[in-house]
């Protein structure tokens, strides 16, 4: 996509949460220019949320629910974070329209 990042990008299989504070650390999130997120779980948002919040770096938060699909700016001190609202309570059921094979086919 942009080729000056060759070269310019780390990937780390190490999950983010508190367990792994002294890979990602404050320094680690206060370097960082923006963080875009993938996230399966809301707990996991919500960590990554407070640790952008914190080091003021801008955050960038997606995510699915089945067909339906939402995306966040927060930017530290000028937008409201991911923390600050409620979701949904998390049932851990797999929305039926996940299940599903091919959109005319239901399991």
């Amino acid at each position: 996509m942009n080729k000056d990042l060759k070269g310019h990008i780390n990937a780390r299989l190490d999950k983010v949460h508190p367990g792994s504070a002294d890979i990602f650390t404050d320094k680690f999130f206060e370097d960082l220019t923006l963080v875009a997120n993938a996230l399966d779980n809301v707990k996991a948002r919500r960590y990554v949320d407070s640790r952008c919040v914190k080091a003021r770096t801008p955050l960038l938060e997606s995510g699915t629910l089945g067909p339906k699909g939402h995306i966040q700016v927060i930017v530290p001190g000028k937008t409201e974070s991911y923390g600050s609202q409620e979701d949904p309570q998390d049932d851990n059921e797999i929305p039926h329209c996940t299940l599903k094979m091919f959109p005319e086919e239901t399991l």
